[in-house]
Formats: structure tokens, sequence, C-alpha cells
């Protein structure tokens, strides 16, 4: 089996790099990003990840389309 990929949205960089390296000891496969619009822009389906973990993000962040779209997916 692999391991389970965990999208962290944070623009909060040093923390979401510190979640990173705790996952990863624990053999997760994170994938750090503070833009959401652009994960909802990608190729891959929400499925593709396990978990998503929000932190801190900007107050301008686009959330509705990245809802949107993990809403996408009738896993």
């Amino acid at each position: 089996m692999s391991e389970p990929r965990i999208l962290i949205l944070d623009s909060d960089t040093e923390q979401a790099r510190a979640l990173a390296d705790n996952l990863r000891f624990i053999d997760h496969v994170p994938e750090i990003a503070e833009d959401p619009a652009a994960i909802a822009a990608g190729r891959q389906p929400p499925r593709s990840r396990s978990v998503v973990i929000l932190g801190k993000l900007a107050a301008a962040t686009p959330l509705p389309q990245f809802i949107d779209w993990l809403r996408s997916d009738p896993q």
C-alpha cells in the first residue's frame, strides 16, 4: 500500500514545513500549497490525497473554487 498523501494549505510557510516534516517522519507524503485555487486548477483529482489540512490562509484566499473542486469528485 502506498503512503497517504496529505495536502497542507497554509500561508505560514514555516508552520507548513514543520508539519510536513512530522508527516514525513510517519511515512506520509505531504504537499504544501499556499493557494487553493492553484490546487483546484491542477490535473489531479481530489481523491489523489487522503487528507486536506487547512492552516492560516490569506484573507483574499478564494476558497469557494477549492471547495467546488473537492466536491467535484464523487468518490
